[in-house]
């Protein structure tokens, strides 16, 4: 399994987890199981779901803006799982270009979202990286 897979197994948990109140880490250690996230992929794993739950309202206000002919409530549920995901990457995260993160969050919207998920998904996550400073390649990229 590689960022890909571990990628979209944080999207199918943050998914599940979306329908549930409570503490999520026994989800996300359940999930790692059930979608056979490799030793060397769970601390990325971890940091990513974590990161999201935790950033949510963050994260929702760096791409709310953007969201032309929708609003944040009417927004799918993956496609907002998948904006969070590409902005926490983007904004937590340096060691992992923006053009990455928005390349496998378009290419889980062509395979999770609705038919024009993956283009306007792509549309918001350039007018967010736009407006994010250089990263440098240096630093880690939390896994």
């Amino acid at each position: 399994m590689g960022r890909r897979q571990t990628r979209e197994a944080a999207l199918v948990t943050l998914f599940e987890i979306s329908f549930h109140d409570g503490d999520p880490s026994g989800r996300i250690d359940t999930a790692i199981g059930r979608e056979e996230v490799p030793d060397k992929e769970q601390s990325y794993f971890r940091t990513l779901v974590e990161g999201v739950l935790r950033h949510a309202d963050e994260l929702d206000g760096a791409f709310a803006p953007f969201l032309k002919g929708w609003t944040l409530d009417r927004l799918p549920r993956t496609d907002r799982i998948l904006l969070r995901m590409a902005v926490y990457e983007m904004l937590h995260m340096p060691g992992i270009p923006a053009s990455v993160s928005i390349n496998e969050a378009v290419e889980l919207a062509r395979r999770y979202g609705g038919d024009e998920s993956f283009s306007y998904i792509n549309a918001v996550l350039g007018r967010v990286a736009a407006l994010q400073p250089e990263k440098d390649p240096e630093q880690d990229d939390g896994s």
